[in-house]
């Protein structure tokens, strides 16, 4: 394992980081910094975690576990970690790349490497419960660990009954599940996108036998809603990798089991994967009061200054 300190280059702020460029607006002249130190447990896994410990005695510690988009940059990654650092949550990011999603054998050896790393380290993390975030195809990812911790329940259940809260940003759902319609719209560049459909298109058809029945049992599985604890949507009705109608059947399906408080943020233009940085106030305020709901206080007054 890899140990960074890091100090400037990621001394940070999810306020400061969303008004970098000079496109946002400005809160009132807040700047909040974190410090954090970054481990890279393998190629895949890197904890974060803030410089001063602000955990009280008694307190749960937290752990958020970050499914960001495949080949996501670090620096989008950041924003998101810093929603968490920022509250002295400790966040282990979950990096993956197209090959996981194309590959199901290669999604399920990462997720094993993530249960495997929890399940080692549970004393040294000292992590009374889990939060998840997932972005996009990160939601696949999350999927594929879950089905393998009821899999293997025996070895893992420990590790289930500690996820307290799920956020789904940008939620793949509805209409036709195949590599050509997600690759196709989550790679932003025109040029390698439609470069990408073509090449998806014929490894479709070589591999729809294996690949289309596991994305159908991973669609399956997430529609039963396996973990109950709050959750959090973001969501936009223009978004073409999900049906709307059929998000909010399984919205109403989700919201009548119970220990499931389900609160979706709808907007009606909004790219996907990208409300954080097209709504950045409406983004934090809701996700403030799912972190609230979920027992994470904040560090520093906020909400004074903030809305």
């Amino acid at each position: 394992m890899q140990h960074i300190r890091c100090h400037n280059t990621i001394r940070r702020s999810v306020f400061s980081s969303i008004l970098s460029d000079g496109t946002y607006y400005h809160i009132r002249g807040m700047t909040i910094q974190c410090e954090a130190t970054a481990t890279r447990i393998s190629r895949h896994l890197y904890l974060h975690k803030p410089v001063k410990d602000t955990i009280r005695r008694g307190q749960a510690r937290t752990l958020a576990l970050m499914f960001p988009c495949p080949n996501t940059p670090d620096s989008v990654v950041k924003r998101y970690s810093d929603l968490y650092l920022d509250r002295g949550v400790n966040v282990l990011c979950i990096n993956s790349n197209v090959r996981q999603f194309l590959w199901p054998p290669a999604a399920k050896a990462i997720s094993q490497e993530v249960l495997d790393y929890l399940a080692t380290n549970e004393t040294p993390l000292s992590t009374n419960q889990f939060l998840v975030h997932t972005l996009s195809l990160g939601s696949y990812m999350y999927a594929v660990m879950l089905m393998t911790i009821f899999e293997k329940e025996y070895q893992y259940a420990f590790l289930k009954s500690k996820i307290r809260g799920q956020v789904f940003d940008s939620f793949i759902y509805g209409g036709k599940r195949n590599v050509v319609n997600v690759l196709g719209a989550v790679i932003s560049n025109s040029m390698i996108s439609g470069a990408m459909r073509n090449l998806a298109f014929i490894y479709d058809l070589l591999t729809k036998s294996e690949t289309h029945n596991f994305y159908d049992g991973v669609g399956r599985f997430l529609e039963m809603a396996p973990i109950h604890s709050p959750v959090l949507f973001y969501h936009s009705l223009n978004d073409p990798l999900c049906n709307s109608a059929a998000f909010h059947s399984l919205v109403d399906q989700w919201s009548g089991k119970e220990g499931i408080d389900l609160h979706v943020k709808c907007w009606h233009q909004s790219k996907h994967a990208q409300h954080f940085q097209e709504h950045p106030r409406e983004y934090l305020k809701a996700m403030q009061s799912y972190l609230e709901k979920v027992g994470v206080p904040e560090t520093c007054h906020l909400t004074r200054t903030m809305f």
